[in-house]
């Protein structure tokens, strides 16, 4: 049982993730465009350079999103589009659950001559997408139990896993009040000021 859940619209969603793109795009150009008239013996500086970085990197997370809640809204061939999703925040034991699945597939596998430690970053994907997973058009029965939302999430688009994963790692992850680590780094930076070199 999560610790909360959080239904989504997906049309909403998918305007969500376009505006947040707009406004991505347009600080990535903003700042490219400073780079552009930058001379050739200067560089951003520290700060402008790791906020392009995250732009980019956010910007690049959140089209892959948008390409799958765009594909949840029209999936291939004869599937029903799918409009809304119910995610569930993760508790401790349903997050356990979750490692203790990948642990038993990285074993099953190297049993397979895949090595002493596969690669399984997409099985964790899909298995964090299902636990968290309450509710959704595409799950025949209702409250199946996680293997068979394994089995379920397996069919679907590797774009909207990702959404979903993302969405729910998000109810899971509990939000930080004040300021996060980086930004007391960049506020201390700001304040103090240069030693002189005498």
């Amino acid at each position: 049982m999560p610790r909360y859940a959080e239904t989504y619209d997906l049309s909403e969603e998918k305007e969500r993730i376009d505006k947040r793109l707009d406004t991505l795009a347009d600080r990535t150009s903003e700042i490219e465009q400073q780079m552009d008239e930058l001379g050739e013996d200067e560089d951003l500086n520290q700060g402008q350079l790791h906020e392009y970085r995250e732009i980019v990197q956010e910007g690049n997370q959140l089209e892959q999103m948008y390409a799958g809640v765009q594909w949840a809204l029209n999936p291939d061939g004869d599937q029903e589009p799918i409009e809304e999703v119910t995610l569930g925040s993760l508790t401790a034991g349903e997050y356990a659950e979750v490692g203790d699945k990948l642990q038993a597939a990285k074993q099953q596998r190297s049993g397979w001559g895949w090595g002493t430690n596969p690669d399984l970053d997409n099985a964790r994907r899909n298995m964090f997408a299902a636990a968290c997973l309450q509710d959704a058009s595409f799950l025949a029965e209702e409250d199946p139990d996680f293997e068979t939302k394994i089995r379920v999430v397996t069919d679907l688009a590797p774009a909207f896993i990702h959404w979903l994963e993302k969405k729910g790692d998000e109810l899971t992850t509990p939000e930080v009040e004040g300021n996060g680590f980086r930004k007391r780094v960049e506020e201390r930076r700001t304040v103090s000021t240069p030693k002189s070199r005498t």
